[in-house]
């Protein structure tokens, strides 16, 4: 049987998913984004830990949150069966991309199959940046972009009174409270908006999706309350700073235009569903300007309210989109949204945490030094180290302001710059590796291999 147009068109999308995700990849073949290699590093750990949730993986200070849980044991699966080298890792973000156009496509087929395709193709040229994520990168904000529209879903458009579907509504919820919280905290939001409006005219739907929330919520309340416990609303305070005014740049200006559009569209038809999106879209937006005037991001993360924010955003414009009549315009609206995208795409700048050389070194650490040394080296490239080496290091740079850390680093880059000379400060701190791109001058240092030096032992 012949693949009609518009499969053939769907599957474009899902290579195009694939290509975009793996730009920076095609120039480097190690993870990008800091938050990777932690990610890698307690997967590691929990597979080598016969799957117990490690409390310290990188350096014996630092103290492992379990918010990510689910998150971590998803990538722990591929290294307990198949021990992927960190060259592996690369491929990952394409294989979530893939899941994305997929959930979103199923998503949005409720307004038909023209729009799901336009829905997908939106979603396939997301943009990526260090300070919001993205696609590019193997972060679990992106699973915002499966789990979300597979939970509207069920909450739009299935009978919730059968069990399979209030099930799998409260179970998406669940895995997404405990995989990544922030975009939990956008599709609870999003159930609440719809529910609200719902409530008058169908308030037994209302209580299966209050009910639904509250499963999901009681299954995993026990992952929060210890840290809300401890730290209170200062949990959720976030010190990421990116403005407004930037997400027509950042997002595409055409797209923009097209989700402008199809807000108009949505709050025209009054659809409850459609203006539970605008809800959520207009709370996020909410969210961003109240951080940019406060500094301080409340309930949702000010950095993942983007991506989310992106997800509903393409699915309005998508609706817009849609609408543009003749075809011939619509080909070419398309050929120039992709035509930005993909120039944005080349033209955004990724930092590289290592590169081959220091790759060399780790792997030789791992190779030759006992499983229990402690590594001194740059802070910011021990990030990387433990993942490859499975080793863990002195000191290593913090997510966040942690006073303590940050003076651990200072000790450990001031020792760096006086040419590693203070022993006593390698057996306080029971330091037996030394990994530096500056020439150590002390004799209780051996030069093991180029940038490699190991302490003396007896």
């Amino acid at each position: 049987m012949k693949p009609t147009i518009k499969q053939i068109a769907f599957f474009l999308i899902l290579v195009l998913a694939m290509i975009i995700s793996f730009i920076p990849h095609f120039s480097y073949q190690f993870p990008l984004h800091v938050d990777e290699w932690f990610h890698i590093g307690v997967a590691k750990e929990i597979a080598t830990n016969n799957f117990a949730f490690p409390q310290q993986v990188f350096t014996l200070a630092e103290k492992i949150s379990t918010q990510e849980l689910l998150w971590h044991y998803i990538l722990a699966v591929p290294v307990f069966l198949f021990q992927p080298s960190i060259f592996v890792w690369r491929f990952l973000p394409p294989f979530f991309a893939v899941l994305a156009v997929l959930s979103v496509y199923f998503f949005a087929r409720r307004w038909g199959e023209k729009t799901a395709l336009l829905a997908a193709f939106l979603v396939a040229l997301l943009p990526s940046n260090v300070t919001i994520g993205g696609p590019v990168f193997l972060v679990p904000v992106n699973l915002s972009l499966i789990v979300i529209p597979l939970a509207l879903h069920f909450a739009f458009d299935t009978d919730l009174n059968t069990k399979k579907n209030f099930f799998a509504l409260a179970g998406l919820s669940l895995f997404l409270l405990l995989a990544h919280p922030p975009s939990a905290v956008v599709l609870l939001l999003a159930l609440f908006f719809y529910s609200v409006l719902l409530f008058r005219e169908n308030r037994k739907k209302t209580f299966w999706i209050w009910s639904a929330v509250a499963l999901a919520l009681l299954f995993s309340a026990w992952n929060y309350l210890p840290t809300l416990a401890e730290k209170g609303t200062s949990a959720l305070s976030f010190p990421f700073w990116y403005f407004l005014s930037e997400i027509p740049l950042v997002y595409g200006v055409i797209p923009t235009i097209a989700f402008v559009a199809g807000f108009y569209l949505f709050l025209r038809s009054g659809k409850k569903e459609e203006l539970a999106i605008l809800a959520i879209t207009v709370f996020l937006i909410a969210d961003i300007v109240f951080f940019s005037n406060t500094g301080i991001g409340l309930i949702v993360p000010y950095q993942r309210a983007f991506i989310p924010l992106m997800l509903f955003m393409s699915l309005v414009g998508a609706n817009a989109l849609a609408k543009i009549e003749p075809k011939h315009v619509l080909i070419l609206v398309l050929a120039a949204i992709f035509g930005l995208a993909l120039f944005s795409h080349l033209k955004t700048p990724y930092y590289h945490v290592i590169d081959y050389k220091d790759f060399e070194a780790f792997e030789w650490i791992k190779q030759n030094t006992p499983k229990g040394a402690v590594v001194l080296l740059d802070p910011w490239k021990a990030r990387a180290l433990t993942p490859v080496a499975e080793r863990r290091v002195f000191t290593v740079l913090p997510f966040g302001p942690k006073q303590k850390d940050l003076e651990l680093n200072r000790q450990a880059t001031e020792f760096l710059n006086n040419n590693c000379a203070d022993t006593g400060f390698l057996k306080a701190n029971k330091i037996t590796v030394v990994y530096s791109k500056k020439e150590c001058q002390n004799q209780e240092l051996v030069q093991a291999r180029e940038n490699v030096y190991l302490l003396k032992t007896g």
